[in-house]
């Protein structure tokens, strides 16, 4: 019972941690959570080891206080990050180092009350780890109905007072300070439920200064503002914030005639009324500018329009307002969906109910692939992935909306001369933009379409730009109109569609910017350089030539948000940025810093005690085999691990979905094959020999055939696409549960000195092979970081025929 709570609640911390860190900070902070957990078991494992030489550690008295120590120090964590992080008054650094610190001792404790079990059950440690896992595995599953249940601060809370009530059961009746403690302790956490449950305020975070939350709540900007509702969901927390004094972030609209929905504080949408969407309505009816989103209208009106991320339905009432035939909308997160649909029907006049309305709770990319239905218009209206992904270390800002093959399947879902419409940020030299063009030329390429310069035109201004992608080349008329548009909203046209003769057009163009800035210019040329480099056959030229990587984007390396080259050493060049606020341009910032923190207390907290007390373990003999051994299971299972998740994100939709369902399905899945080599005893031998090569025939299988298996399943309902994923990922969970255990009963059986050192080694390279294998996907691909996984375990395996080639297979 003890293991299979301290399991689930580790697990659930674990995740509930990356929400409550993407709130406060920016999403790559929650790189924070691997590292914490394996850092702080690695920690426990060390001094468990240490202490168990002198005294025996399985006592009721030592696990009741641990139990208390990790019951406290969870709810501890957040109550210090809600109450008192806000008024430290710390840079970007000091934040993150003081999250890192209370948000490490909860896996310490949790790693210490393991340990202990585990290595003092030897004859039951296949059967207890085969729980530990299930456990954990049943939580990342509950996770999902959870969080959005209970909220993050009240689900942290629980799990505190559940461990606390352990501890009371473990505790003796003469122990009545840790009985006191503990019933005391249940009562206040159950009486700060309740206040939580009656008044959500009272335990809840601060963002970060410059998120939209920030400025709406806390620099005295808007002091009507006020937060109507939050909903905390696997994606991310959701909140919507109303004023009926001021425009809120500035918009052009009256007050109180909308909302803003913020995702994890930021990335916000704009939650409209229907005196807004009248509005809207009325201005288009008669002849106004209106917003550069609602430019494509200008050529496409009465169009079969499909909204990729409706949010609170601005985009929505702009398609009707320009007379759009029917709108086929898809929203990924369920509470925007329900706020939208359900929660403020009545605010924004059924605008989901309107008779052309088709609105479908989702994700973009599966739910176009199942429709039977083509479009005039797509549109992807600033789609970002500001909110953390709770995988951890696990992902940096991928987005399965911007690569070659999400171009390829809504260009099939477009009619013959449908226009793909995307609104994103312009940076100057453009990058983000660039590359959608560089991604919309590689799909037609695909497809035998050379010269894209026809199809692509794009506007901007101020930070942001339409990139319109036609199907069929664009006419004279519609580029003059688009023209005239443009220039009544402000925008510069800043790439022409390529279709008069090339002095004609050359001429035009040199009229059309002779007042413009060199900015303006330069960002034209780029544009007008790639798209010739297409039509030249010499794009691998200019890719290469140009300052960022604008390179397209798949669905094996789907990093379009990462346009930092690589310096010298091999690492991105964004190393060593801004680190004030370590917001989402800064995540080479914060992968340092996980390396250089993770390093620093992996020396003081785990290497330095063994080599202190511990130091004849490596006297052993095949020391360096074994370390050879455990260090490659603890990097290679890492690498592993991400590769599949970040290449299940495309078959389930999100980050969020994939990581619970596949980590689950990992979790399981070992737990059955620690029980399977716990039943039979197996040898090292037969377990690294027969079985090794079987999973790396695996491995070798998904490399090769995961991705385009996933992506011909698009197709099928979320249901269908989970247990998909269950049956291709558990074998390989299976026979990834079967190393470790063994491993550690032939290091037991022969060397029982170096287990402090297995754990220790273990837990340190698993943090970095977190790190690393975001760092090789990001320069090449997700199927490189297979291989190398997959190498890597082929190198633990050598090992483990080195340390027991003396030890008769039979034993």
């Amino acid at each position: 019972i003890t293991v299979g709570f301290t399991s689930f609640a580790t697990l659930l911390f674990e995740l509930t941690q990356t929400r409550i860190l993407s709130y406060i900070f920016w999403n790559h902070v929650v790189y924070l959570t691997v590292s914490l957990a394996l850092l702080g078991f690695g920690i426990s494992g060390t001094f468990v080891a240490l202490f168990a030489s002198r005294r025996t550690l399985f006592s009721p008295r030592i696990l009741a206080r641990l139990l208390l120590g990790f019951g406290l120090s969870g709810f501890g964590a957040i109550a210090l990050t809600a109450w008192v992080l806000p008024h430290l008054g710390l840079a970007g650094w000091g934040n993150l180092l003081f999250c890192y610190v209370v948000y490490v001792v909860p896996f310490i404790f949790a790693g210490a009350i393991l340990t202990i079990i585990l290595s003092s059950s030897v004859a039951a440690v296949g059967a207890l780890y085969s729980v530990d896992l299930l456990a954990a595995g049943f939580g990342c599953v509950l996770f999902f109905f959870l969080l959005p249940f209970l909220g993050a601060p009240t689900l942290v809370t629980l799990l505190a007072g559940l461990a606390l009530a352990l501890a009371v059961g473990w505790s003796e009746r003469r122990d009545r300070a840790a009985r006191m403690v503990g019933g005391v302790g249940v009562a206040a956490l159950a009486a700060v439920a309740v206040v939580q449950g009656l008044r959500p305020s009272f335990l809840d975070f601060v963002p970060v200064p410059d998120k939209e939350m920030g400025t709406f709540l806390d620099d005295g900007r808007y002091p009507h503002a006020r937060i109507e509702q939050t909903t905390w969901t696997p994606i991310g927390r959701i909140d919507v914030v109303g004023d009926d004094q001021e425009p809120l972030w500035g918009y052009p609209h009256p007050p109180g005639s909308y909302k803003i929905i913020t995702q994890d504080g930021t990335a916000h949408t704009r939650l409209i009324s229907q005196q807004l969407s009248e509005e809207l309505a009325a201005a288009a009816a008669g002849g106004a500018p209106g917003d550069p989103e609602s430019l494509t209208y200008q050529i496409k009106p009465n169009a079969d329009v499909g909204i990729i991320g409706v949010g609170g339905g601005i985009d929505v009432a702009r398609a009707l307002a320009h007379g759009a035939r029917s709108v086929y909308g898809v929203e990924l997160n369920p509470a925007t969906y329900r706020y939208a649909a359900e929660v403020y029907a009545g605010y924004n006049g059924d605008l989901m109910d309107d008779p052309r309305v088709t609105l479908v709770n989702g994700e973009g990319r599966n739910t176009l692939q199942a429709v039977d239905r083509e479009f005039d218009v797509i549109q992807v209206i600033a789609i970002d992935t500001f909110a953390a992904l709770s995988s951890g270390a696990y992902v940096l800002s991928e987005n399965y909306l911007y690569t070659v093959e999400a171009f390829e399947e809504m260009f099939d879902r477009l009619k013959p001369d449908g226009i793909l419409a995307y609104y994103r940020w312009l940076f100057m030299p453009p990058r983000e933009t660039l590359r959608l063009s560089a991604i919309a030329c590689e799909a037609w390429q695909r497809r035998g379409i050379d010269d894209c310069s026809q199809h692509i035109m794009v506007v901007g201004r101020d930070g942001w730009a339409l990139s319109l992608f036609k199907q069929t080349p664009f006419t004279s008329g519609e580029v003059q109109q688009l023209n005239v548009q443009a220039a009544a909203m402000g925008l510069w046209v800043l790439h022409w569609p390529q279709i008069f003769p090339p002095q004609e057009q050359a001429q035009a163009e040199a009229g059309y910017y002779a007042a413009a800035g060199p900015a303006v210019i330069g960002t034209a040329q780029a544009f007008t350089g790639l798209t010739a480099a297409y039509r030249e056959g010499r794009e691998a030229e200019f890719f290469a030539a140009y300052q960022y990587n604008v390179a397209p984007t798949t669905d094996d390396s789907p990093f379009f948000f990462e346009y930092h080259r690589l310096n010298a050493v091999g690492l991105p060049s964004f190393f060593g940025g801004h680190t004030g606020f370590l917001r989402s341009g800064t995540v080479g910032t914060t992968l340092f810093i996980i390396i250089a923190e993770a390093t620093v207390l992996s020396l003081v907290a785990i290497f330095w005690p063994l080599w202190r007390y511990q130091r004849a373990g490596l006297r052993v003999p095949h020391a360096a085999a074994y370390s050879l051994y455990f260090a490659a299971l603890g990097f290679g299972f890492m690498m592993i691990e991400i590769a599949v998740i970040q290449k299940a994100v495309l078959l389930l939709g999100n980050p969020l979905y994939a990581l619970p369902v596949v980590l689950a399905t990992l979790l399981v899945s070992a737990g059955v094959g620690s029980w399977v080599v716990a039943q039979t005893g197996a040898h090292v031998r037969r377990v690294t020999g027969p079985v090794g090569v079987l999973f790396l025939g695996l491995v070798t299988l998904l490399i090769v055939g995961l991705t385009p298996l996933f992506r011909e399943l698009l197709h099928l309902s979320f249901a269908q696409r989970v247990g998909v994923t269950v049956l291709v990922l558990a074998p390989l969970g299976v026979l990834m549960g079967m190393f470790f255990p063994t491993g550690l009963r032939a290091v037991g059986e022969e060397a029982s000195g170096f287990i402090p050192w297995a754990w220790g080694i273990n837990g340190c390279t698993s943090v970095y092979g977190s790190v690393v294998a975001i760092l090789v996907a990001m320069a090449s691909s997700f199927n490189v970081t297979l291989a190398i996984g997959g190498v890597v375990y082929a190198a633990a395996f050598v090992a483990a025929w080195w340390f027991s080639r003396e030890q008769p297979v039979g034993a």
